[in-house]
């Protein structure tokens, strides 16, 4: 997930950490629904969340013409996706 390299154990932890700032964040705010956990695995309720990202999934204009190339630049995983937001935005145009 992240670019850096580090030890399983330390990126263990630092992912418990993450994990345990965003439940307290959403529960401050009431959202503490939106976040699923079974079984060792994670999810985020995408219905409960607004955010560009999604909206430019379904189609969304305006999210598309307010995309302008910052989609996570500083992870190499996200080379792809950026790239077809971009196509997306310039099609759309």
């Amino acid at each position: 997930m992240w670019e850096t390299e580090g030890t399983e154990k330390a990126e263990h932890n630092r992912l418990r950490v993450l994990l345990s700032d965003l439940r307290s964040t959403l529960k401050k705010i009431g959202m503490e629904e939106a976040l699923i956990r079974e079984h060792r695995k994670l999810a985020v309720r995408t219905d409960m969340i607004d955010c560009d990202y999604y909206r430019m999934l379904e189609g969304d204009m305006d999210a598309l013409n307010a995309y302008h190339g910052e989609y996570m630049k500083e992870y190499s995983w996200a080379e792809i996706t950026n790239a077809r937001l971009e196509f997306q935005s310039k099609n759309n145009e």
